[in-house]
């Protein structure tokens, strides 16, 4: 009987739980200076007369107003004032329909913007005077440091010119 009750239980609580809810979206990870989010208006809200973008930069913890897309036409473009995380939402308006709710504390993201706009730090390690020999072995070593780097970060040219 226990097991049965705990079932149903389990099976009303999920229902009241979307996937949305439970995965955040992925972080896109950019050193641009204006992020461009895509859109797509949602026809059966009908007209819509306004886009707002809203941005938080803690986690959910707060949001705010960042700008309105009058023309309606995706892309709408923010400029973020520093590097870190960004999460954004999109609302949609018309004139029938009363203001969609506004994101409150917690409320999840759409999208997820990580802005690093610093360079990589490099620090290349080699003898100094040593003399270098046509088709022999050159030690190299070298230390890089990046808070995002990517999959493959370094990439040798060498040239003998």
């Amino acid at each position: 009987m226990k097991k049965i009750l705990m079932l149903i239980l389990a099976t009303s609580l999920i229902s009241f739980i979307s996937a949305e809810d439970l995965i955040p979206p992925p972080s896109i990870i950019t050193n641009k200076s204006i992020i461009n989010i895509s859109y797509q208006l949602e026809k059966e809200l009908g007209e819509i007369k306004q886009i707002e973008l809203w941005v938080t930069d803690n986690g959910g913890d707060t949001w705010s107003l960042a700008k309105f897309d009058q023309d309606l036409i995706s892309p709408v473009s923010y400029t973020p004032p520093k590097d870190g995380l960004y999460g954004f939402i999109i609302l949609q308006l018309n004139e029938v329909r009363e203001k969609p709710e506004e994101p409150a504390k917690g409320t999840q993201p759409q999208w997820l913007y990580t802005i690093d706009r610093k360079s990589p730090e490099m620090t290349l390690d080699y003898e100094k005077n040593l003399l270098f020999k046509a088709f022999a072995e050159v030690p190299l070593k070298w230390s890089l440091s990046d808070t995002h780097l990517g999959d493959r970060p370094i990439r040798q040219i060498f040239s003998w010119q």
